[in-house]
């Protein structure tokens, strides 16, 4: 992975920009105002500065390398298998009341769910659920740390210790993110394995393979699984769609209640090529991949509420806020219903100006540095750092959406990240 941290930033939301610009999006009853395109370019520039201090002040001095010749894994791989099965069996119990082949209870299940959020309701979830929503997130290390350092990559393996208890909580939370972010992190993951054999020590000859069974199976399984996913994805959209009348009346729906339209210029030519229910798929997936700037500029123009110390931005400061006071939650997010933004997605910016206010200008260039700071890791032979690379990297692009601490409960997968870097026993160190 050669594009560096802040390349990447500034790619990812270039293209959401470029993707408001093109696409026949309009806005009702507001506008994006200047105040807050400046703040959301000082957030912006605070990472962008992060990085490149970091590629001057602490890479280009040091000219002695330190590399790592070889990784012990056994500790991190016992305890990743260990508490992934343990958080797929909590989840299963917790599905037993539950149809999973109802999509509409899913969608009811996260409305439910943030509505309880905004009226100070307690939480429905189980005891089972509670315990299992701080050990899920170990599947997502073990993806990542099963695809970049075995010898061998056992596919089974991924499923079951990896995939199996994002799938399971990704059912029970009733959402999609868990999901999308573990495909991030395994592409990824598994684009740096293929850049860093070498250094890895994985067999990097070009000797013709005889192709097996079992390696076709592969070849067409992902595919399928990708494909799956893609169908589920858009299925969940047009169950609500549904719900509500169809995706004609979505977009009316989408007009009063989200505040956009999709008649812009160009809107007649998607209609006529994509037809109604294609055009409100390209509506919804790309609403998705924008509203954050959107969301952002209101954010930083209109909210005048207390900050919000990460109850809004992380789940699990949400959760821990909530228990100790139901009115803080409550109060704090009809500040964002009032000004419309409530159940959108934030970005990463905006996420940190409702929590912390300008501070969050701080956070962003910390967050530029940590990000550099692994990268130059990663280009310099540190095979332990490379555990890191997928979670930076997604954490940028996933930065249209929330924070890595806040994108689908970042905050306890960072915790499992490092906890499993501190568990990787590097040997053999040598200087060059």
């Amino acid at each position: 992975m050669s594009t560096t941290p802040s390349k990447m930033m500034f790619n990812v939301w270039g293209i959401c920009i470029l993707l408001w610009i093109m696409l026949p999006f309009n806005l009702v009853d507001k506008h994006l105002s200047i105040v807050g395109i400046l703040a959301f370019l000082f957030f912006f520039f605070a990472f962008l500065i992060g990085c490149w201090s970091t590629s001057i002040q602490i890479v280009k001095p040091q000219i002695r390398r330190l590399f790592i010749s070889g990784i012990k894994l056994k500790n991190a791989t016992f305890i990743l298998k260990l508490f992934s099965a343990i958080s797929s069996l909590l989840l299963f119990l917790s599905l037993q009341d539950r149809n999973l082949l109802n999509l509409t209870e899913s969608y009811q299940v996260r409305s439910d769910q943030a509505e309880a959020l905004l009226n100070g309701l307690e939480s429905a979830s189980s005891i089972f659920f509670q315990i299992a929503f701080l050990l899920y997130p170990c599947g997502y290390i073990y993806i990542v740390l099963h695809l970049i350092y075995s010898k061998k990559i056992s596919y089974l393996s991924i499923i079951v210790f990896g995939f199996l208890p994002i799938i399971l909580a990704m059912l029970v939370m009733g959402g999609r993110f868990p999901i999308l972010y573990a495909f991030a992190i395994a592409f990824f993951a598994f684009r740096i394995r293929k850049s860093k054999a070498v250094e890895l020590g994985h067999d990097t000859s070009t000797r013709r393979i005889k192709i097996k069974k079992k390696n076709i199976s592969i070849y067409f399984l992902v595919p399928i699984v990708l494909l799956v996913s893609l169908y589920y994805f858009s299925i969940v959209f047009f169950v609500r769609a549904e719900s509500l009348g169809g995706s004609s009346v979505m977009f009316a729906f989408a007009e009063q209640v989200w505040g956009v339209q999709f008649n812009g210029l160009l809107s007649g030519f998607l209609f006529s090529l994509l037809g109604p229910d294609g055009t409100f798929l390209l509506f919804i997936f790309s609403w998705y991949a924008i509203q954050g700037f959107v969301m952002t500029n209101f954010i930083f123009t209109l909210y005048d509420g207390p900050l919000q110390f990460g109850s809004y931005g992380i789940d699990i400061f949400s959760a821990i806020f909530r228990r100790l006071s139901n009115s803080f939650v409550t109060d704090n997010f009809s500040s964002l219903l009032d000004i419309g933004t409530y159940g959108f997605l934030p970005s990463a910016f905006g996420s940190l100006f409702v929590d912390f206010g300008y501070l969050g200008i701080i956070v962003c260039f910390i967050w530029g540095r940590w990000s550099t700071l692994v990268y130059m890791k990663n280009k310099i032979g540190d095979i332990r750092s490379i555990i890191l690379m997928p979670f930076m990297l997604s954490g940028i692009l996933f930065s249209l959406i929330n924070t890595p601490f806040g994108f689908t409960n970042g905050f306890i997968t960072y915790l499992w990240l490092f906890l499993t870097y501190y568990m990787i026993k590097p040997y053999s160190y040598k200087c060059i």
